[in-house]
């Protein structure tokens, strides 16, 4: 365990674990469990899965599986919910057939957002802003 210091009054003023922060996993399993090899050959023990964990690559069902058992706290991303929406695309119903309902439900009950964790997903052409506690985020469409 590392001990953070600072000058500031109570700021990070007694010992803190590490926690590693992981996101955009969009079903690659092989670089997913090569991240949580090293994560653990570091002795951190705290994951917490920012989101994006279907979608892309090939293996979303494993994907969802993995981070369920090892993350403390995973949030939903963008592709997370663009493959649950009800309107399904061609790519939505490929990636919903292989992970089933119950991995389905699970990914649509996560949370956006837990206590100051937030998760902010765009591009230039698009931005994904969630409403948190019923204010929107600046700029949100």
């Amino acid at each position: 365990m590392r001990t953070y210091r600072s000058n500031a009054p109570g700021r990070y003023s007694a010992s803190m674990s590490r926690v590693a922060l992981i996101s955009d996993i969009h079903g690659n399993v092989t670089a997913l469990e090569a991240v949580l090899a090293d994560i653990e050959r570091r002795g951190i023990e705290r994951i917490i899965c920012l989101g994006d964990l279907v979608g892309k690559g090939p293996r979303s069902d494993l994907a969802v599986d993995i981070c369920r058992d090892r993350c403390e706290l995973v949030l939903r991303g963008n592709w997370d919910d663009f493959i649950g929406e009800g309107s399904p695309t061609p790519t939505s119903s490929w990636y919903q057939a292989q992970l089933g309902s119950e991995r389905l439900a699970y990914v649509g009950s996560l949370p956006l957002c837990f206590d100051q964790v937030r998760r902010m997903s765009g591009s230039a052409r698009f931005v994904t802003c969630f409403e948190v506690e019923g204010k929107k985020a600046p700029n949100a469409t």
